[in-house]
């Protein structure tokens, strides 16, 4: 059901025209990532060439991981049955017996595995459409203060605001974790 393709075969309109965007899943991010870390990165696919997930291949001084992307943020899956997660994780340990696999879902599934599950997270969501009374109190505060020391806040969704994301995000990786 599944191959792994290194992320080097596809060109950005591959991504492009995948069902499911998301900015997690873009080639853009798969390359900072790429350039930032050093990583291998490994594209999950189906037989007919649908993506899946995003995989960092690791091999260090911590040992040998196999991990689902993004690290540090949940996206959704195409599909979250049960029986999708055992076939995708299966998957993994068939092609990589030597790696430790690492699946990062925003939900948690009773998988039938012999593994178990090491840690759980709180996925967050904020729906943009929506008004300021679903942000809490304190982060509201946080983002008045911010306007009064001159910070401008708007919505962009143009090309040129993605490439900003990515840089400011980058070097918040970088300085948050020292690497």
């Amino acid at each position: 059901m599944f191959r792994f393709i290194p992320f080097d075969e596809k060109n950005t309109s591959w991504f492009d025209s995948q069902e499911m965007q998301h900015l997690y899943n873009s080639s853009a991010w798969l390359n900072c990532i790429r350039n930032a870390y050093d990583f291998e990165v490994l594209l999950l696919v189906d037989e007919e060439d649908k993506y899946h997930s995003a995989f960092c291949k690791i091999d260090d001084d911590f040992g040998k991981r196999l991990i689902s992307l993004p690290f540090s943020d949940y996206v959704p899956f195409l599909n979250t049955g049960v029986d999708y997660f055992e076939m995708l994780f299966n998957y993994c340990q068939q092609q990589y017996p030597d790696y430790q696999v690492t699946l990062k879902t925003e939900t948690s599934h009773e998988l039938d595995l012999p593994q178990q599950l090491s840690r759980k997270a709180v996925y967050h969501k904020v729906k943009l459409h929506e008004t300021e009374s679903v942000f809490h109190k304190s982060f509201m505060r946080g983002v008045k203060k911010a306007q009064k020391s001159g910070l401008l806040i708007r919505i962009r969704n143009t090309p040129d605001a993605l490439k900003d994301f990515y840089e400011l995000y980058y070097h918040l990786r970088i300085n948050k974790f020292k690497s």
